[in-house]
């Protein structure tokens, strides 16, 4: 039934695509959800994942390149997105040759969506109207891995059982928690600038956003990941900071104390279980190749097969795309030295402009562009986001839309005059 549900969304999404491109992605993001449900179901190697992977930039990228409303070179992120393709096209020839058709296309594929990543959201949602609907798609998007994993939270009834020194993840109907997370995080990304730029005055909007951001929080924190608490923390501190609202940052770390006193101090064990092993390393108690759930050895030795490679593969790229768990190694392999330096290079450059469009213009938008761009920063260590078109989507998307701006989205925010003192002023938007 739930395969039916996906396959049923997954057409109605792509009926869209062509028949309304902007309608298309709003489903697109609203449905997605429900799509990455069916992972497990393959015919001929394919799965609704790698066809929507494989028709969404094949339909959307013609529209976004032609012109249309805006020239491509007048986006923002135009050079950097097409120099982000250029850094993968010699790794992707060599594993033409030595992969198979299908490695090689899904690889081709996840990278192209992380191109159209650059551009959809900017192009399509540029607009204050458009906008508000793209932050209600993404609300939506996450109420069933919120639900689901309220559920198995409620219950102790969890479908799928992956094990973290010793205590059990929340999967929820997914591959894995990086994509719990994902949409947990994308959710509470839309409940912010729902709540800061759209939500009215009466207090049961108020309270369902709270309500529904508490839950989000709550599954990603049984997801039992250390990346995840890092992102929590750094979003919290960076929002409070940035936004000058410093006292809601007491009110997240009270409520912990609070929790955490209510449940028998179950909290704190469990975060400090989390992160046992990285403690007892610190002690010198556990060799190091345990950190990161082991992820250090691997490091190790996926570096000693790289130090094995000729000259040309180090340089240029040897054909593979290791699971490394890093997504510089994983380049480092896919795409030589020569294409790391350049991903290097465009994560940079991306952080240099997302930081200085923060600091000239203190928006709601501009800050979650910060905060998304720091998310995707941390899980390059630990995953590959590269290589997840819906992560790429959300935060290239978000990136992309900060820095051209939305037409006619107004709010509030603090500014500092010449005595120092904040007041409140209005801002508008408007690139």
């Amino acid at each position: 039934m739930l395969f039916i549900s996906a396959l049923i969304a997954t057409s109605i999404t792509f009926f869209r695509l062509l028949s309304s491109p902007a309608n298309g992605v709003l489903l697109l993001i609203a449905l997605k959800a429900l799509i990455d449900t069916s992972w497990k179901i393959n015919f001929g190697g394919m799965n609704l994942l790698k066809i929507t992977a494989i028709l969404v930039p094949c339909f959307l990228l013609p529209k976004i390149l032609s012109g249309g409303k805006i020239k491509f070179s007048n986006l923002p992120l135009s050079n950097i997105g097409t120099f982000y393709l250029l850094s993968t096209v010699t790794g992707f020839t060599i594993m033409m040759i030595d992969s198979s058709f299908m490695s090689s296309m899904n690889y081709a594929f996840r990278i192209l969506n992380g191109f159209l990543g650059f551009y959809m959201f900017q192009y399509f949602f540029n607009e204050k109207e458009k906008f508000r609907k793209l932050i209600i798609a993404l609300l939506i998007a996450g109420l069933l891995p919120a639900i689901i994993g309220g559920y198995q939270i409620y219950t102790g009834r969890i479908w799928d059982i992956r094990e973290t020194v010793g205590m059990v993840r929340h999967n929820g109907l997914y591959h894995d928690i990086v994509t719990v997370r994902m949409y947990c995080f994308q959710t509470i990304i839309a409940i912010l600038l729902f709540w800061t730029c759209f939500s009215d005055k009466r207090f049961i909007h108020k309270i369902c956003l709270a309500a529904y951001a508490l839950l989000c929080s709550a599954v990603i924190y049984k997801c039992y990941s250390k990346s995840a608490i890092a992102v929590y923390i750094i979003w919290a501190v960076v929002w409070a900071f940035l936004s000058k609202k410093i006292h809601w940052l007491f009110v997240i770390v009270f409520a912990v104390i609070v929790v955490n006193f209510a449940t028998g101090n179950k909290i704190y064990s469990e975060v400090e279980n989390v992160f046992s092993k990285e403690i007892k390393i610190h002690a010198g108690e556990m060799d190091e190749k345990y950190m990161f759930a082991g992820r250090v050895g691997m490091w190790k030795e996926y570096w000693r097969i790289w130090k094995g490679y000729d000259f040309f593969s180090k340089l240029l790229g040897s054909g593979k795309n290791p699971p490394v768990h890093n997504d510089y190694f994983r380049k480092l392999f896919a795409n030589g030295i020569i294409g790391v330096t350049m991903y290097i290079i465009i994560l940079l450059s991306i952080g240099f402009l997302v930081s200085k469009n923060a600091m000239n213009n203190m928006t709601p938008l501009n800050i979650v562009a910060v905060m998304v761009y720091l998310m995707y920063m941390l899980d390059t260590i630990g995953v590959s986001p590269s290589m997840y078109p819906g992560y790429q989507w959300f935060v290239w998307g978000f990136v992309g839309l900060a820095l051209r701006g939305v037409d006619g989205l107004e709010g509030e925010f603090y500014d500092t005059d010449t005595k120092n003192e904040k007041k409140r002023i209005k801002y508008v938007l408007k690139w």
